[in-house]
């Protein structure tokens, strides 16, 4: 897992370097980590990695100077929320890059045997990860099952007395009522009491978390962990990591930005 986690650190500096390029040239770049231009240049095209040495260097540097975190958010108000993971992927792929190192950082003492998820922005997440892991993807699907042979879970809102009091979710994009259901010869594939990372992309009520968490005991995985890349909402998660048996990490929580706020405010006066 060392070797996977240093890759991916030095992927996240080459991704916060294509980050910086969008506002930087190669002159400005090289005075700031004092590389030189054209190794620069190969790094953005990813045709050379650097050494993990650099790579810290750079990421310590380039951070401070781009804050990641905040490019996520604007991209995700951008995108309106829903389905925004996916956009990620279609036009910003350093920042996907630097949110696969994060999650990846916060699983890697971690160990499993599976990814849980739905088939959407977590999904994507998710089968990359796999694939560097070496891991396995279980996908619980949205909708009418197809065959009768799932096991099934009705999403529902957690923390009603929480949410009632957040007078402007209802404006935001949230997580739809629906079923979620898992075929039986996925869980045949992967058998009882595997160990397992629960990983979902956005959570503005905490609804789909916490349908993923009961059909994770329904089906006898062993949860090991939780991983919620945007959270809407960080008094919700903080509700949820209280009751779980298990820890949830997550990335970025939306309310603690201004533009969220500011997002909120418009929305509130219909500017939006």
């Amino acid at each position: 897992m060392k070797s996977v986690r240093d890759f991916l650190f030095r992927l996240r500096a080459i991704s916060v370097l294509q980050l910086l390029k969008r506002y930087y040239t190669y002159r400005v770049l090289s005075e700031i980590t004092n590389v030189d231009a054209p190794t620069l240049n190969r790094y953005v095209k990813r045709v050379l990695m650097p050494t993990l040495k650099r790579a810290r260097n750079m990421v310590d540097i380039l951070e401070k100077k781009r804050d990641p975190t905040r490019e996520i958010v604007k991209c995700i108000l951008k995108y309106k929320g829903r389905d925004a993971i996916k956009m990620l992927f279609a036009n910003r792929p350093e920042l996907v890059g630097w949110m696969l190192d994060r999650i990846c950082e916060e699983i890697s003492r971690k160990d499993i045997d599976i990814f849980l998820c739905t088939s959407d922005g977590g999904f994507a997440l998710s089968s990359v990860l796999a694939a560097i892991l070496g891991k396995k993807v279980i996908v619980a699907e949205r909708g009418a099952p197809k065959t009768p042979e799932v096991v099934r879970e009705r999403t529902r809102v957690p923390y009603k007395d929480l949410i009632e009091r957040i007078s402007y979710l209802h404006m935001l994009p949230l997580e739809p009522e629906e079923e979620l259901y898992i075929p039986n010869e996925y869980i045949r594939e992967v058998g009882k009491n595997v160990r397992t990372v629960i990983i979902t992309d956005m959570m503005w009520t905490g609804s789909t978390f916490y349908t993923l968490v009961s059909l994770a005991k329904k089906i006898g995985m062993e949860i090991r962990h939780g991983v919620v890349a945007i959270v809407a909402i960080e008094k919700i998660i903080e509700r949820m990591r209280r009751d779980v048996e298990f820890p949830i990490s997550y990335l970025i929580a939306l309310d603690r930005y201004e533009e969220f706020r500011e997002y909120v405010e418009d929305l509130q006066k219909g500017v939006l």
